[in-house]
């Protein structure tokens, strides 16, 4: 009798260890639970099952790159009421979702309260790392991509299942596969341009280093990589399918530039300029005789004749910037003897060629991409009549209406956007992107204080951002607050390049301000170069005007330079304005004209 009861006893126990181990694996679930799909395994899943492949489709949530300054590690998602079980997260899940760039380069960071290691190899020797609020921190870019990378974190016990929220850029053809002390669980997947969720179990809990391995499949095809969350399973898992507030994928329309046009009719009826579907391109080379231009519904627009033949000819455009790609369908008449060659400014692209008298379309592709105008030589041998049919030039370069769309595009390593149409922006903040903002005779608000910090602006730079402005617009960094700044540079050595256009801020909130109402400033390693434009502010601080503002505290790895421009009540050459004390920003061999303009002082740069 005594054994029987010893026995139940025993029994009991184990129940109870059972019960309190599920209870506890519950418990440590995450949180954040909006979405209603359910998880599948690895081995299941395929891009087709979370988001479509090679598109110029990215995530649509909002940007949080906005973030200031701060020392904080990003975004730790697990419940305060439910602490993960010391270092091990052994019966518990943990979760980290990146809120800002955290990896700056190969080194170790405290992501949550777990500690992660990245490393890899990267084309160039010089690596790139960023971030966008839909996608999550970004290592390499088209440019200077990894060609294989880690991620890697020892603090994991008893894991059973891991959880990867990422993606790519445009045409990406990398794979994640992941380990856990040293054993892969699941099989690698394939990644897509558009956030996805990727989920691996495995059949045992194990312990060890949980590695995330990326390798890019395709050598010239190498992209940025993207990482939202990490999710870490240890104990037992809840067989309830989890759910995460992490946005849903939607694909968003990116409007990369392309440029495509067809002759339909004779546009063409001697040398000179025509307008083809939006850009100017020009005609000119040698004929014999009068010429001859005409038109034919198979082979396009004709170029001369047998009696009238080109001896040379060219076609080029007016300026395209970060041209990828350029397709031409030409041809010439029976037994044309001509050479085409193409040109990206002064750059040729790819090798000449012999065309025929069957209407051909030829593709020509850079390696990297190239601004300026693009030209197709004709060197011509046997005269005969030349014929073109179409044209088409794609660039990695980018049309933006909003500021979702300044953030889209850099997302997808774009870095050349130009601007539609005026937006109104809640501080248009880019963290280290490096790209060329062509206003294109637009204006850029900034209305609304985005931090909470009491401050607008219309473009701040910041996380080694490098930032180049042209196309003659208006970027105006609001009113109201303590700091309303049109350009601010700050953090890692961002520059902002300023090659024309209007700049200016409306005054402060009032006395009770210690900071003014700065146009441009600059703190942190970091530079403003001015080679033109126009800028003021609207309202003085203590009777001074601060166009130009350096904070103290960074004089000596900090400036603005000036190489051109006007600036009102602003002299560059003043070494008394307050926050700039000893302090020249005028470069050398130029000086500066004065000018009267109703009450204010227009100070314009000039060659001395």
């Amino acid at each position: 009798m005594k054994k029987k009861a010893f026995s139940l006893l025993v029994l009991i126990l184990l129940i109870s260890i059972l019960a309190t181990s599920l209870i506890a694996c519950i418990t440590y679930e995450p949180i954040n639970s909006s979405s209603s799909s359910s998880e599948q395994s690895s081995s299941d899943l395929t891009p087709d099952d979370s988001s479509s492949d090679d598109s110029s489709s990215d995530d649509s949530s909002s940007d949080d790159s906005s973030s200031d300054d701060s020392s904080s590690s990003g975004g730790d998602i697990n419940p305060d009421d439910d602490p993960v079980v010391d270092d091990l997260f052994n019966d518990g899940t943990y979760l980290y979702e990146f809120t800002q760039r955290i990896f700056t380069g190969h080194a170790s960071a405290g992501l949550g309260d777990a500690e992660w290691a990245l490393d890899g190899e990267y084309d160039d020797d010089v690596g790139y790392w960023g971030y966008t609020g839909a996608k999550g921190q970004q290592f390499g870019s088209a440019v200077y991509a990894y060609r294989d990378m880690t991620l890697t974190s020892s603090n994991f016990d008893l894991v059973s299942k891991v959880v990867v929220y990422t993606s790519g850029a445009k045409n990406t053809k990398a794979t994640l596969s992941v380990t856990v002390g040293g054993v892969r669980i699941g099989e690698s997947v394939a990644l897509t341009a558009t956030n996805a969720k990727y989920v691996f179990t495995s059949e045992q809990m194990l312990s060890g280093d949980v590695v995330l391995t990326y390798t890019q499949l395709k050598e010239h095809s190498s992209v940025a990589i993207y990482v939202k969350s990490i999710s870490v399973t240890c104990g037992f898992i809840d067989e309830t399918p989890e759910s995460s507030d992490i946005p849903t994928d939607e694909e968003i329309d990116v409007n990369l530039e392309t440029y495509s046009y067809t002759f339909e009719r004779k546009t063409f009826s001697a040398n000179g300029t025509a307008q083809l579907g939006g850009l100017n391109w020009t005609l000119s080379g040698e004929y014999v005789g009068d010429g001859y231009w005409s038109y034919d519904g198979t082979k396009g627009q004709q170029f001369g004749s047998k009696n009238c033949p080109y001896n040379a000819m060219s076609l080029v455009s007016e300026q395209i910037n970060n041209v990828t790609e350029i397709s031409i369908n030409t041809s010439g008449a029976n037994d044309i003897g001509a050479t085409l060659s193409v040109y990206v400014g002064e750059t040729k692209v790819g090798e000449s060629l012999e065309i025929t008298n069957e209407a051909t379309e030829y593709t020509f592709k850079l390696n990297g991409y190239l601004s300026g105008a693009v030209k197709f030589e004709y060197s011509v041998s046997k005269g005969k009549a030349i014929y073109i049919k179409s044209i088409t030039v794609k660039s990695h370069a980018g049309k933006a209406t909003s500021e979702e769309d300044i953030h889209n595009l850099l997302a997808l390593g774009v870095d050349y956007i130009t601007l539609q149409n005026d937006i109104v922006v809640d501080s248009l903040v880019v963290v280290g992107n490096k790209f060329t903002l062509d206003l294109a005779g637009h204006r850029i608000d900034a209305t609304e204080d985005r931090d909470g910090d009491e401050s607008t602006y219309g473009l701040f730079a910041k996380g080694g951002a490098i930032v180049t402005i042209t196309g003659n617009g208006t970027i105006y960094g609001g009113a109201g607050t303590n700091w309303n700044i049109a350009l601010r540079a700050s953090g890692d050595g961002s520059v902002i390049n300023v090659l024309n256009g209007t700049f200016y801020s409306g005054p402060n909130k009032g006395d009770e301000g210690e900071n003014g109402n700065s146009t441009m400033f600059v703190r942190d390693a970091s530079i403003i170069n001015i080679y033109g434009g126009f800028f003021y502010t609207e309202a003085s601080y203590n009777n001074v005007y601060f166009v130009f503002n350096v904070a103290a505290e960074s004089f000596v790895t900090s400036t603005i330079n000036v190489y051109g421009g006007t600036f009102v009540n602003a002299n560059p050459l003043d070494r008394g304005i307050i926050n700039i004390v000893g302090r020249e920003f005028l470069g050398e061999g130029l000086t500066i004209k004065t000018t009267v303009v109703g009450n204010d002082k227009h100070y314009t740069v000039v060659e001395k």
